[in-house]
């Protein structure tokens, strides 16, 4: 997953994560810094915006996001 260059690549990456946003608790919480820069009109990536995205890519990537659901459960 690459780092977003501009405003429209953010948008396509958070409406990609929204579609896991019921399985990991606190999203909202976590991307805060993207979500703020979708409303910017100038494009100004920071230091919190690049940990955010971090973040996201590690719990997107982690155990729990990346097994089978288990019906039964």
């Amino acid at each position: 997953m690459k780092k977003p260059q501009n405003i429209t690549q953010l948008r396509s990456l958070l409406g990609a994560v929204t579609y896991y946003c019921n399985m990991w608790s606190r999203r909202s919480h976590l991307l805060r810094p993207l979500t703020a820069l979708t409303g910017k009109r100038t494009w100004e990536w920071t230091a919190k915006c690049d940990k955010a995205f971090k973040k996201m890519k590690a719990v997107m990537a982690s155990d729990t996001m990346m097994r089978y659901p288990d019906p039964n459960k």
